[in-house]
């Protein structure tokens, strides 16, 4: 079996600068995943005043309970008169015809937006991550 040769002395300032990169660059990360997502939702939005494209937009980074990091996509509620989130759910889920302006079908472009994106989504916020470990490893 062949020798391993390495210096521990290194091999240990690489684990620690690992140990601090790679944490900061999760919010990186998840804003590049966001940045992603964002700009397809608005382009696959249904078209009427442009309101509901303008109010898609994403939250400041959060923490759950149990520490995950994460972002909302969401339209944006722009006061008590807004529509846009009401819009948004017509477009997606159809409205019946108990209502007084009557049905209207479904045309769902949030859950194929969100699925169509997953891919791209994923390779963003793994460049970032990638990039933090390999700026961790050169140092």
């Amino acid at each position: 079996m062949g020798e391993l040769d390495y210096d521990v002395d290194d091999l240990m300032n690489c684990l620690d600068r690992l140990a601090d990169q790679v944490p900061a660059a999760i919010p990186k990360a998840i804003d590049a995943m966001a940045n992603v997502l964002v700009p397809k939702l608005r382009a696959a939005a249904p078209e009427d005043t442009g309101e509901l494209k303008k109010a898609i937009g994403k939250s400041n980074l959060r923490t759950s309970k149990n520490g995950v990091k994460y972002k909302l996509v969401f339209v944006k509620n722009r006061g008590e008169n807004d529509r846009n989130v009401y819009k948004a759910v017509v477009a997606e889920y159809g409205r019946s015809g108990k209502n007084p302006r009557g049905p209207l079908q479904p045309k769902p472009f949030w859950r194929r937006t969100v699925n169509a994106a997953y891919g791209e989504m994923l390779e963003a916020g793994k460049k970032v991550m990638e990039e933090a470990v390999e700026k961790a490893k050169r140092r």
